[in-house]
This record gives C-alpha cells, structure tokens and sequence, in this order.
C-alpha cells in the first residue's frame, strides 16, 4: 500500500448496496426470532427489540473494528497507530471500508428509526445524531488524510452503545423488573454511564480541543489548497463545526444519564430489598409481616 490510494466509488457505492442487502436482511432475520421467542409482546415492541439487537450488533462490530484498525489499518506498511505517527497521515483503503459501515447503518437507521419509535423529541435528537454521523462519514471519504483517521477512531465511541442497548432491551422486555436480573441491570446502567463519559465525553472532548481544532490552525493553508483544493478546506471546517454540535449533544445525554442514575441509586437505597414497596416505611412493614 502507498500513500494516495483509495477505494474507488464504483467500489464504495458496491459496497454500500452489498451493506444494505444485509442490513435489512440481517434485521428481518432478527425480527423473525423476536417474534418466535416473544410472541406476547405487541407487534411495535417486537420492532422496537429487533431494532435494537442490531444496533447491539453493529456497536460490537464497531468496537472490533476500532481496534483491529489499530494494527492493520496503516498505509505504511509493516506499521500501526500505536508506533508510528505517519499512519495519522493518511485514510488507507482499509479505513475507508470501516467508514462504509457506519455510513450504511445510519442511513438506514434514518428511514428505520421514525417508522418504528415514532416521533418524539428523543427520536428527533437521535435522528439529528445519526444525520450528523452519515454527513461526517462522508466528508471524511472525500477529504480523506487526517479527517478520515479522525472519523474511524470514533467507532471507539459505540463502547457506550453496547450498555444502552443492554438497557433498552431489558426495559422493554420488563427484565428489569426480574429480580434475577436485577443486580445486571444496575450494573449495565453504572457501566453505561461510565463508558459514555469515557468515550463520549473525555474521548471526543480531547479530539476535538487538543487534536482537531489545533490541527485546523497549524497547516500551511496556501499548501493544503494547492493540494486538496479550497473547496475540501471548507469541508474540513464545516466537519469540525458539526463535530462540536454533536459534543455539546453528548454532553446534554451525558448530564441526563448521570442525573438519571443519581436518581435511580436513590431510590434503590429508600426501597431497600424492597423493590414492589413504595418507600422505607412500606419496607419496614413487609419486614415485620414476613417476621410474624
């Protein structure tokens, strides 16, 4: 591999088609087994699960990649993002192939999403990030060189999604509410708080004020033009913009989930063992009823 390479768009736009096929393969597949194995939910909570499970499915994915990109993603040859800073100079092909991916679920999660969750200010949000995603992604194919780095190491970030997922799939199948799987479900939400914070948060906050924005002011611009031509300058800063608007949005879902689980560990600790009683005092009498 030399430095300049790159997928080809009758290769990037095969890719894509291969990618939906086993989209909406992959997730009719899933539905199917939903329905069977939980043939007393509603029709639209049967979605809702099957919706989820893939998205559980391409976090793993995504955090696979993340890190098998790593050691094998480099232009140069023979090197990897953890010894050598020249692999940070170029989107290699490879990385190319893992921004298809991401490109492909959000798109399709686009037209998915509202169909099955309806419309609420959630959905809304999370179309917004998702948009956001799909835009990113192929602004980073087309500039390539460092932004595409910059975009594939945030498939770092779906650590995060694999909690959330957890979570979604256990509230609509009432698991939460089994105390078989009470102490996972607590556990999932303290984790999931956690890696949003690390991944999400301190993650991306770190790319984007000691990485990113530094590196927009520190290039030689009159080289950059003549080399990738004005238009993809304008790109790379818009990307930048969009990046921060997508920050602050983490930070905004950050506060709430760790207010939620601020909220929740409270409760936990008023009920007790308790977990039908409404409050100490209900504790205290089914203690002493239990006793008689």
């Amino acid at each position: 591999m030399i430095k300049g390479e790159h997928l080809t768009l009758q290769a990037k736009v095969g890719i894509l088609v291969v990618l939906a096929a086993l989209h909406y393969t992959t997730l009719a597949l899933i539905y199917a087994i939903v329905r069977w194995r939980r043939h007393e939910l509603e029709t639209s909570d049967q979605r809702k699960v099957a919706c989820w499970i893939f998205s559980l499915l391409h976090s793993y994915m995504g955090v696979i990649a993340f890190f098998h990109l790593l050691t094998v993603a480099c232009w140069v040859p023979g090197a990897n993002f953890l010894t050598d800073p020249r692999c940070f100079e170029w989107t290699s092909p490879a990385m190319e192939l893992f921004l298809l991916i991401p490109i492909n679920y959000y798109a399709q999660d686009l037209i998915i999403t509202p169909i099955v969750f309806g419309d609420t200010p959630l959905v809304r949000q999370t179309l917004f990030h998702h948009l956001v995603g799909v835009v990113g992604a192929l602004g980073a194919l087309v500039v390539r060189r460092m932004v595409g780095t910059i975009a594939v190491s945030l498939l770092f970030a779906e650590c995060s999604t694999i909690f959330l997922m957890h979570r979604s799939i256990m509230l609509n199948l009432k698991l939460d509410k089994d105390p078989k799987y009470k102490k996972f479900y607590v556990g999932n939400g303290i984790v999931l708080v956690v890696t949003f914070f690390l991944t999400r948060v301190l993650f991306m906050g770190v790319l984007l004020l000691f990485y990113m924005v530094p590196l927009m002011f520190s290039f030689d611009y009159t080289l950059a033009i003549a080399q990738i031509g004005l238009w993809r300058i304008v790109l790379a800063y818009t990307l930048l913009i969009l990046f921060g608007f997508l920050y602050v949005l983490n930070i905004f879902w950050f506060g709430k989930m760790f207010s939620g689980l601020l909220k929740f560990l409270k409760k936990s600790e008023e009920v007790g063992y308790y977990p039908d009683a409404k409050g100490k005092e209900e504790a205290l009498i089914d203690k002493n009823e239990e006793a008689q």
